[in-house]
């Protein structure tokens, strides 16, 4: 277990002001009990009593220092391939179905998830695409940093496109996987999740991709009849390009792509399989990644054990739980000055005696 807070535990020595409190009132109450010739009771509710008042705060000063369980896995990455994960982020790829259905976005990054399920072992990043395109995340192997980028970072127009146009996307961008240092491994693949309504690339782009050796996989995220709604009303300045499958096939023939429809989705996962497998000469490199597991909400539920064993202490439940039994308190006060001798208190009893024979005859001679 290693604490991520360490500091906070000093929180815990609030812990001595209530075990002084403690202290001081059991000193008051054996002085009373020996005033009065009542034995003093065993020290178990006391000692049980300290150690709850000192583990509630020690308690949650852990928790507050948020204790974690650090876990080592292993696994394996391919040498030599890398691939990214393209989503094109204008505002066209909000549209839907219909008002509340998933979003072209949406049905994206879903796919995208499935990919990376798909391909264990290989690195892979993420990029947005609007009429530039920037990394979101590095190649990588970890399917649980992907998929929370995924789902974190990935939204419409973030970031925003630099300028104000009637198509935001330019598959003229792609053109940065080239030339922005965004892979490390020789075999290199994207795979661009777009609705295709984008202004198509320009030869200087496609020869840039082939000279990086990147391999390219369109799949068209886009159906017909789709608007995008605000509320439950569609847009009316946007309607669906039904010429956008033409635009990715006048792409995949420029730069040498290949172009599959969202619904054939088993076909790019085998296309991306084949153009992700390593090259003869590459091993698998063994790689151990960290993880960690909240435990601050257990060291909370533990603290309410001592809480209860404190609740319950007015009711003498308390002190059956560490074993005592209160002892009964004594009827018989025993005399304040135990130096008084017996003739002394003869004759203070004769003086008493004497008193209430006077007062009795007193009312006898008054008629009363």
């Amino acid at each position: 277990m290693t604490l991520l807070h360490p500091w906070v535990l000093l929180f815990a020595t609030a812990a001595l002001l209530p075990v002084a409190g403690l202290l001081a009132v059991e000193r008051r109450a054996n002085a009373v009990r020996r005033a009065i010739g009542e034995p003093s009771p065993p020290h178990g509710a006391a000692i049980l009593r300290a150690l709850c008042l000192i583990a509630v705060p020690a308690l949650l000063a852990v928790a507050a220092a948020e204790p974690v369980a650090e876990q080592t896995r292993r696994r394996t990455e391919k040498a030599g391939v890398e691939a990214y994960a393209v989503f094109d982020t204008s505002g066209s790829m909000a549209a839907s179905s219909r008002p509340g259905a998933r979003s072209r976005l949406e049905r994206a990054k879903r796919l995208a998830l499935e990919l990376r399920r798909s391909v264990p072992g290989v690195r892979i990043g993420i990029a947005s695409m609007t009429d530039r395109l920037l990394p979101t995340l590095f190649p990588t192997g970890s399917d649980s940093v992907f998929a929370a980028t995924v789902a974190e970072s990935v939204g419409i127009e973030r970031p925003p496109p630099t300028v104000l146009a009637e198509r935001a996307s330019s598959l003229d961008s792609l053109g940065n996987l080239a030339d922005g240092n965004f892979f490390t491994a020789r075999r290199r693949l994207a795979v661009v999740f777009t609705d295709g309504e984008s202004a198509p690339p320009t030869q200087a782009v496609a020869t840039k991709l082939q000279k990086a050796h990147i391999g390219v996989l369109f799949v068209h995220t886009w159906r017909s009849g789709e608007r995008i709604y605000i509320g439950t009303s569609p847009d009316p300045n946007y309607t669906a390009d039904s010429s956008s499958a033409r635009t990715l096939e006048r792409a995949s023939t420029l730069i040498g792509a290949r172009v599959f429809g969202e619904s054939d989705f088993p076909a790019v996962v085998s296309a991306a399989r084949r153009d992700l497998s390593p090259p003869a000469t590459a091993k698998a490199v063994p790689i151990h990644e960290g993880a960690r597991t909240p435990l601050a909400q257990w060291f909370v539920l533990v603290s309410l054990l001592p809480l209860s064993a404190l609740a319950v202490r007015g009711s003498g439940r308390f002190e059956r739980l560490a074993g005592v039994h209160r002892l009964p308190r004594i009827a018989t006060r025993r005399p304040l000055d135990s130096g008084v001798d017996d003739a002394r208190a003869a004759r203070i009893q004769t003086a008493e005696t004497a008193a209430v024979d006077e007062a009795e005859r007193n009312r006898l001679a008054s008629g009363v």
